[in-house]
């Protein structure tokens, strides 16, 4: 899938999210519009600043889950008209960004994502145990 960078903001808990448009013309002046964020975490002890759980070792979660965790979430619309694909893609980010900003710039997004993605690999490998 080809993405083109829209946008980049810093947030202000030290993350930076990026916005891409990943839209593809599909058929008779129609398109597939798709918007695409992702913050890219990294995972040292810094993150962790402020975290209330008590936490696993750093090493057991970077080689469960890397040194990096990236946070990725799509929004996409169908058969948009050519001519509507500008204003849609920037109505599919303005909506994005009013509902979801003030969450992912919150101090405590970026632990409570890896522990959150940590949970979920330790589970699957317990299913995958059973």
């Amino acid at each position: 899938m080809d993405k083109r960078l829209i946008q980049s903001m810093d947030l202000n808990n030290h993350q930076v999210l990026k916005i891409y448009d990943a839209s593809r013309k599909i058929t008779g002046g129609r398109w597939f519009i798709t918007m695409i964020s992702e913050i890219e975490i990294t995972v040292d002890e810094t993150v962790f600043t402020g975290c209330e759980r008590s936490l696993p070792d750093i090493s057991d979660i970077r080689n469960a889950l890397g040194v990096t965790v990236t946070f990725e979430q799509k929004r996409e619309r169908v058969f948009i008209d050519e001519k509507e694909k500008d204003r849609v893609f920037k109505e599919v980010c303005d909506f994005f960004l009013d509902s979801s900003l003030s969450y992912l710039s919150h101090a405590d997004f970026p632990w409570k994502f890896i522990l959150r993605q940590y949970d979920q690999y330790r589970k699957k490998q317990v299913e995958y145990r059973e």
